[in-house]
């Protein structure tokens, strides 16, 4: 098993543990009375970084799942395989999170796909073609809520760097095949969590807010 593999693992098996260290429960309701938000991502626990990574994989998941299962007309072999490949990617991130959670996993979100014409090209990958950068630059834009100090130490920033590296290729893919600049900056640049969760917001029904951010 390679360095990135094992610390996936590594990071599955620590989170199975009964320390209650390291299973806190994290918060997904309302932290204040005024708030109407379904789910509540409290990032004064260091379980909501990866909740917040959780409801990005289910969303992107949940829209491969949608276009892979009945592709857009006159899609090409070459665009069903990798709509194939997208879609077997962000169900095996989506899925790690969720064993990597267990417990303390958010719950399922409600995606609102009622913009995209996904019997469309255009529509289906230039709506793909935003959701991956927008992806690569949440996870740049995390990774610096990710405690390496606890009892889990580096294994899930270096989880996280293993899973950005594949959606900046989903990115590039994506880029290429609707006429755009493949690599257009030499550096990606992150996003804060609360301007992604504005970004995807269109996309979602469950409403989901985030509290206690740092500074």
């Amino acid at each position: 098993m390679g360095l990135g593999g094992a610390s996936l693992a590594a990071l599955v098996a620590g989170c199975g543990d009964d320390d209650e260290t390291t299973t806190s429960q994290a918060e997904t309701t309302p932290t204040t009375p005024e708030s109407n938000a379904d789910v509540t991502l409290d990032f004064s626990n260091p379980l909501a970084v990866l909740n917040y990574a959780y409801a990005l994989e289910q969303l992107e998941a949940a829209f491969y799942e949608t276009a892979r299962n009945d592709p857009f007309q006159g899609a090409t072999k070459e665009e069903v395989s990798i709509l194939d490949s997208l879609k077997g990617h962000e169900f095996a991130h989506r899925e790690f999170f969720k064993a990597v959670l267990a417990q303390d996993a958010i719950g399922a979100l409600e995606p609102d796909f009622s913009s995209v014409d996904f019997t469309d090209r255009d529509s289906v990958l230039m709506t793909a073609a935003t959701f991956e950068p927008i992806g690569v630059a949440a996870y740049n834009g995390a990774a610096r809520f990710i405690d390496i100090t606890g009892p889990l130490g580096a294994a899930p920033l270096m989880a996280a760097g293993d899973i950005v590296s594949v959606e900046a290729r989903h990115a590039s893919t994506l880029l290429d095949l609707v006429g755009m600049p493949f690599a257009p900056e030499a550096f990606d640049e992150g996003m804060a969590p609360d301007e992604v969760l504005e970004a995807i917001k269109p996309f979602l029904k469950t409403t989901v807010e985030i509290t206690n951010l740092p500074s």
